[in-house]
């Protein structure tokens, strides 16, 4: 019958006129040293792939959320364009009134720092047909409180326009 693991012959002679025969004694690995220096080895080239592998999955990981922001921002300079061109269009719209909606649209949003231009100048006494634009700006890194330099130093504008009723 075959061993289901390896076997080990051990010699127990030590100093003893007569030797003795030798002993067959079974043991899981052919070694302790070459099983666990088996094990100790394996142990490293993972720590070793950890090493190189987590920095650029926490790259990417990172990276992923700073580009999902940058996706948010422009989606929301896109509705505070077209709520503050909607605002403009109306009879008797003003900037002032432009801007309010603008900045209520942007702040249920979470974003404080921006800026609003609206071409050409307007007042409550704009003529009808009047095609007005509205344009929104912010850093690219606006809701970001950390960046890992992806977006950078980037603006997103977005604008709308609508003629005036």
């Amino acid at each position: 019958m075959v061993a289901p693991w390896p076997v080990v012959i051990v010699d127990d002679t030590f100093a003893d006129p007569q030797p003795m025969p030798m002993r067959l004694q079974f043991s899981p690995c052919a070694s302790a040293w070459s099983c666990c220096g088996r094990r100790g080895a394996r142990r490293a080239v993972a720590a070793v792939e950890a090493a190189i592998a987590l920095p650029l999955l926490i790259l990417l990981v990172f990276g992923a959320i700073e580009v999902a922001n940058g996706i948010f921002l422009t989606q929301t300079l896109t509705v505070a364009a077209y709520e503050g061109a909607r605002e403009a269009a109306r009879p008797g719209g003003t900037a002032e009134q432009v801007e309010e909606r603008i900045a209520a649209v942007l702040t249920r949003r979470g974003l404080a720092v921006y800026s609003v231009a609206i071409e050409p100048a307007i007042s409550d006494s704009t003529p009808r047909g009047t095609a007005i634009t509205v344009e929104v700006q912010a850093a690219m890194n606006s809701f970001a409180g950390y960046s890992i330099g992806i977006l950078g130093n980037r603006t997103s504008s977005r604008s709308a326009c609508m003629v005036r009723h």
